[in-house]
């Protein structure tokens, strides 16, 4: 349905604006919450494997017999705590995705243990498959990518709620996006990305997760582009990808590159004119905290370039209904 409507060419968009010109076409932003999200994983490599990793996680770990031991590993490590359980990604879910992030992410030491001694047990094709998982998952790698998908859903998850909200407020929902933005632009900082390695090295040390460092990479030689390729502009992976073992790898091939996706896609979608029509439409709607605000009409109006207006008629009219 989505196509349906925002094709440039016969879209219902483009059809509508052939008749009035100034119809402006906002898109639905609950849903490019979702596309955003699912846009900016698949253009930096190691944030999608992290989430293919997950899905193979969720399809282990959901077997009636390694659930059992999830669950028992949970309640002797964390008595008194519900066990949580571990969830299916989904590609226009924006919650199944947090759901799903933040239950590895508080679950982390249940988990490892639990594939860790699916690994060492006598069912040959299980424990196969167990000491594969345990590779990838006790590295620096996978938690550090738990870790910042976990901080950056959990800021995003209230916005996301908000405009799937069947008796929406737009002018809280606009203000919520901008405050989101602001946030997530605090975390996109040299200072924050400190403080989030940081904790990621103290979690490393608490599961005995070696950090490997530059020069320890350095003695396995980096991966060259094949000589063939060398005047070929390169659109997929050759094989190779960059490790996240340090800070500055942090910053440049995953933390920074999935930020900046994620802030040009929330700018573009909640720009300043975009925003303006959605406080217009609240501030026509009688409910609205701001109905017939003439800050927020001024603005609507302009959008399609009405000057006439005046503070003293619309108070007036204000009146008049009140």
């Amino acid at each position: 349905m989505e196509h349906v409507m925002s094709g440039h060419c016969t879209g219902v968009q483009t059809q509508v604006r052939a008749f009035a010109p100034n119809a402006v076409y906002i898109h639905c932003h609950a849903h490019i919450l979702n596309l955003v999200l699912v846009d900016s994983v698949m253009s930096v490599q190691s944030a999608s494997e992290f989430f293919v990793l997950l899905e193979a996680l969720y399809v282990f770990i959901s077997t009636s017999k390694v659930h059992v031991i999830v669950t028992e590993k949970q309640k002797h490590l964390h008595p008194g705590k519900q066990p949580l359980k571990l969830h299916r990604l989904s590609d226009t879910r924006w919650v199944c995705r947090y759901a799903a992030v933040n239950a590895a992410s508080c679950t982390f030491d249940s988990i490892l243990l639990t594939v860790e001694e699916v690994a060492e047990s006598q069912d040959a094709s299980k424990a196969i498959e167990a000491q594969g998982l345990y590779h990838q998952l006790h590295s620096f790698s996978f938690l550090i990518s738990s870790i910042t998908f976990d901080r950056i859903l959990t800021c995003t998850k209230q916005l996301s709620d908000k405009l799937q909200c069947s008796s929406i407020n737009l002018s809280l929902a606009s203000e919520l996006a901008l405050a989101t933005k602001s946030l997530l632009t605090e975390y996109r900082t040299t200072k924050y990305l400190n403080k989030l390695y940081e904790y990621a090295v103290e979690v490393a040390k608490l599961h005995d997760i070696i950090i490997n460092s530059h020069s320890q990479r350095g003695t396995l030689g980096r991966r060259k582009r094949p000589s063939r390729l060398e005047e070929c502009v390169v659109l997929k992976t050759v094989g190779s990808c960059d490790s996240v073992s340090t800070s500055e790898d942090m910053r440049c091939h995953f933390y920074f590159p999935i930020l900046n996706k994620f802030l040009a896609e929330l700018s573009n979608w909640f720009d300043e004119k975009n925003v303006d029509i959605i406080d217009g439409v609240s501030s026509c709607t009688p409910t609205s905290s701001i109905f017939l605000s003439f800050n927020y009409l001024k603005a609507f109006a302009r959008v399609w370039h009405w000057n006439r207006y005046s503070r003293s008629g619309m108070s007036a009219s204000k009146n008049t209904l009140f």
